[in-house]
């Protein structure tokens, strides 16, 4: 049976007071917690607090520390630098100081070069004066050496030709002998020459060139001479003639060259002029 409106008021009302009670509850609970909250909150809002002065302390004597260390470094370096300045413009001038009695020294030295120039100048023109001296003993000794060359027939080639003949060819007794003898060719009275020696015998007629420096061209020039020997010596005509090449010292290839063209090579042998290649020549 339903129940009546009464009824059903009550039940609302008896429900709407359990709910206000269950809400009082729930209110007073959520206060308790907002208060838990509130505290909890200023407790974190403390802590934190306190830990960042604490932070902000560390970083304070942190810095403190970093400037006192930057401090001290930046005074060190100062010192450092000072003492650096001081070392340097000591060795500054030191160096200075060495620059400048090197330089004195140098002077000193040069002025020392500088006479010792001047002495080896006054040395090298007395020397220039004795060379000059020298130069002009020994052109002089040269000029007597040359012309001492120059007397090689009448010295050593000449007192022998008669002996040579003698020894060799059986014609010692010459009807003609001359040293350094002018000629005009007889066939061209333009030409002139001389002749070392000249020596004529019976039956053999002497022609003697002389060489202080015998060269195979020189042999060569006194071939072609003999090949014309008539020409300035008629007289040579019916007689032997004897071709002799001399000088004190005749060298291997001029002795046989002499050999080939059948003329007598004279020479220096144990103390005399000889002939060297009388056997080559004349078996």
């Amino acid at each position: 049976m339903p129940l009546s409106l009464r009824e059903q008021v009550d039940t609302l009302e008896t429900r709407t007071g359990s709910l206000e009670s269950v809400l009082g509850q729930f209110i007073i609970s959520m206060n308790g917690v907002i208060i838990r909250m509130e505290r909890s909150t200023a407790a974190f809002r403390e802590e934190v607090r306190a830990d960042t002065q604490a932070f902000k302390d560390e970083v304070r004597a942190d810095t403190q520390a970093f400037k006192d260390e930057v401090r001290a470094d930046t005074k060190n370096l100062k010192d450092e630098m000072k003492a650096f300045r001081e070392e340097v413009r000591a060795d500054t001038q030191a160096f200075r100081d060495e620059i400048r009695a090197d330089t004195k020294n140098l002077k000193h030295e040069m002025r020392d070069f500088k006479d010792e120039m001047r002495d080896f100048k006054d040395e090298m023109r007395d020397f220039k004066d004795e060379m000059k001296a020298d130069t002009r003993h020994l052109k002089r000794e040269v000029g007597k050496l040359t012309r001492k060359m120059g007397t090689l027939v009448e010295d050593m080639v000449a007192p022998n030709m008669r002996s040579v003949a003698g020894e060799y060819f059986g014609g010692g007794d010459f009807d003609f002998f001359a040293v350094r003898l002018w000629k005009k060719n007889a066939e061209d009275p333009g030409l002139r020459r001389e002749f070392d020696v000249i020596a004529v015998s019976a039956e053999h007629f002497f022609i003697n060139e002389t060489k202080s420096k015998p060269r195979p061209e020189d042999v060569g020039e006194f071939a072609d001479l003999l090949e014309d020997i008539g020409s300035w010596f008629p007289q040579s005509a019916g007689k032997r003639v004897v071709p002799i090449f001399s000088s004190l010292y005749v060298p291997e290839n001029v002795r046989k060259y002499l050999t080939r063209k059948k003329i007598y090579a004279m020479g220096l042998r144990e103390g005399t002029m000889d002939l060297l290649n009388f056997k080559e020549i004349s078996p």
